[in-house]
């Protein structure tokens, strides 16, 4: 009763992007750049093992069945990307910076893309790869919610990947939406904080995963999951 009450009175609907209002199991992922070896995709399949990204399993999944190596001293850097020693070489996986050390070749215009997918570096021993390309596949019946949404509430985007897909949301969630991007788990829960203490009354859309702590701090917090074992 108490929950429905809040939702009553909710003004401000905030929504986590990646597996909640995209598909994560309908994305098309490709990879660009030098061909993988099977010996590097078992290397790539033993490192986003690990991982709970959504993003992560879905490259899992595109990757060729095979035995996995173990992985030492894994690491998963929110908002940046996830590494690890597998086979005595460092495997990364995440932003252009992220997978380059920082290294100043990604600057240069061709790693910039205009096309609304989220890219994933990849590199083995400090040597890029190429990328997975990401398109997102968002869920049916987005429009007809954001839609029907956008007069009575503000409706807000949180999103952990870069701004790749920043004109496609701008489609569904039009340009009075606030939509942000490179989001980690503490920027989400304080961005709802904020809103709070702006006297809004928030309702927050997520996966569970990604956004447990800002889901807890809404007034009132709903899970979607396709995956019955989260």
């Amino acid at each position: 009763g108490e929950s429905l009450e809040e939702l009553h009175r909710a003004d401000t609907i905030v929504f986590d992007k990646t597996g909640t209002i995209t598909q994560t199991g309908n994305a098309n992922i490709t990879f660009n750049g030098s061909v993988l070896s099977s010996y590097e995709q078992r290397l790539i399949k033993s490192l986003v093992r690990n991982s709970t990204h959504p993003l992560s399993s879905r490259i899992y999944d595109a990757l060729e069945p095979a035995e996995l190596f173990n992985v030492a001293s894994y690491n998963e850097l929110s908002g940046r990307g996830i590494e690890g020693d597998i086979e005595g070489k460092r495997i990364r996986l995440g932003s252009a910076l992220f997978a380059a050390d920082n290294n100043k070749i990604l600057h240069n215009s061709e790693h910039k893309s205009s096309k609304p997918d989220t890219r994933i570096f990849l590199s083995i021993a400090g040597s890029i790869k190429g990328f997975f390309a990401v398109n997102n596949i968002y869920r049916s019946g987005l429009e007809v919610i954001t839609s029907s949404l956008k007069d009575d509430y503000d409706l807000i985007v949180l999103s952990g990947d870069n701004e790749g897909e920043k004109e496609n949301l701008g489609k569904y969630f039009g340009s009075k939406s606030k939509i942000m991007f490179n989001q980690t788990p503490h920027d989400k829960l304080e961005y709802v904080k904020e809103l709070q203490e702006d006297g809004q009354k928030v309702l927050m859309i997520g996966d569970g995963l990604n956004d447990a702590g800002a889901l807890k701090q809404s007034d009132v917090g709903v899970a979607i999951s396709e995956d019955i074992t989260n």
